[in-house]
């Protein structure tokens, strides 16, 4: 049988590719929810995939952990592409992502990876539960401000309630 356009006679091969996605600003996998967050997301084929001087198209993006992507304030997803002319067969790549994350306060995403070559999809990289693609954003104390005044003005009021007692209790001494 020679049709190549028959789905039932064709085989798709994928290589893997491992990846890891970092904070740009201290190497670890924490970002601060600001507005000039970046996440630099290595990577590498675990396979001969490339051929050196050829030109590839890599693009990163970001998903929430049940897949659906990660939008800007502008309703874009937050994506970047990049061009990449390896000079080996297991040479990593470099894709820098930059986005305003002043929301993402207490959020975790996942970077997804696809390689393309003379626009040909080559090789993909999407697992929502591959730590190595996550990254988590701290909770910032300006949303939970509020609760936290309360708690030290709670506390304030219970010490000095208990001063006030403290005192009482030393008038009372100082009578006898």
């Amino acid at each position: 049988h020679a049709d190549l356009n028959d789905k039932n006679q064709t085989l798709e091969f994928t290589p893997p590719i491992q990846t890891t996605a970092i904070d740009t600003s201290d190497g670890d996998k924490i970002l601060k929810p600001i507005k000039g967050a970046k996440i630099e997301d290595t990577v590498c084929p675990s396979t001969d995939l490339f051929v050196p001087g050829m030109n590839y198209t890599i693009t990163a993006s970001l998903k929430y952990p049940d897949g659906s992507s990660v939008k800007d304030k502008q309703g874009q997803e937050i994506a970047h592409t990049i061009e990449f002319s390896p000079s080996s067969a297991r040479e990593c790549a470099k894709v820098p992502l930059g986005f305003d994350a002043s929301d993402m306060s207490g959020k975790t995403v996942v970077v997804f990876e696809d390689i393309h070559l003379d626009g040909h999809l080559i090789a993909v990289h999407h697992d929502v539960k591959d730590a190595d693609q996550t990254v988590k954003f701290e909770h910032n104390l300006a949303t939970t401000g509020s609760s936290l005044g309360l708690a030290c003005a709670c506390v304030g009021a219970m010490l000095m309630a208990g001063g006030g007692v403290w005192a009482s209790s030393m008038r009372f001494k100082r009578r006898s």
